[in-house]
């Protein structure tokens, strides 16, 4: 740390020496400060987990990129940022997918916005644009291809599933109540569960939503 009458300057690592931040606080009315991050493979989910939604705690996630943030210390809540991702590396429950290419994204006035995050996984190609009010509302893009098997790892409720499903999907609205817009086709899907008398063998079906 180094201070003098104007302002504070500082540079630390933390995340087990995965992300490295350098920055400055302003000794003028209402202390202006500026944060830059740099991040390799850093286990963001550390940061995250006083955040995390319930239900999804065993997501894991590593960055490699570099977030900047800037605003005051007496309004934080007016703080902007912005990441700049080179490389997303995630996986839950045992699946493990990451980022097609870099993309950025930007966090003004409770607003997240990014451009286009393609993510790929086994038997899943997803693109995401958009954005959201994290815990408060919704308004992204989705499209591409998912392996059905990812039912089992998103709800207790099925016991085993597979095929393929293709969707292009607006998902808007309140965070606990999101409306959901057009279409989802499932090819040959499998599906086993407790809650069903009898499983389903390579449906070909397709869903259309409304929001409704």
């Amino acid at each position: 740390l180094t201070e003098n009458h104007e302002e504070l300057r500082g540079t630390f690592s933390f995340l087990d020496g995965k992300a490295s931040a350098t920055g400055r606080i302003d000794w003028a009315e209402a202390f202006p400060f500026y944060l830059a991050v740099k991040l390799d493979q850093a286990p963001i989910e550390l940061l995250l987990s006083t955040l995390r939604p319930q239900g999804i705690q065993d997501l894991v996630l590593a960055l490699t990129g570099h977030l900047s943030m800037e605003g005051r210390l007496r309004s934080l809540g007016e703080t902007q940022m912005a990441l700049d991702v080179q490389d997303l590396q995630a996986s839950y429950k045992g699946y493990s997918f990451q980022s097609d290419g870099p993309f950025q994204a930007t966090y003004r006035e409770g607003d997240l916005r990014s451009d286009a995050i393609r993510l790929k996984g086994e038997g899943t190609t997803l693109t995401l644009v958009g954005g959201m009010a994290p815990f408060k509302q919704y308004s992204l893009f989705v499209t591409g291809e998912a392996d059905l098997r990812l039912l089992t790892l998103m709800t207790q409720k099925m016991d085993f599933s597979k095929g393929k499903a293709y969707l292009a999907l607006m998902v808007s609205g309140p965070w606990e109540n999101p409306a959901v817009q057009g279409g989802l086709t499932i090819r040959e899907g499998t599906f086993r569960s407790a809650r069903l008398k009898q499983g389903v063998d390579g449906a070909e079906l397709t869903f259309f939503f409304n929001g409704k």
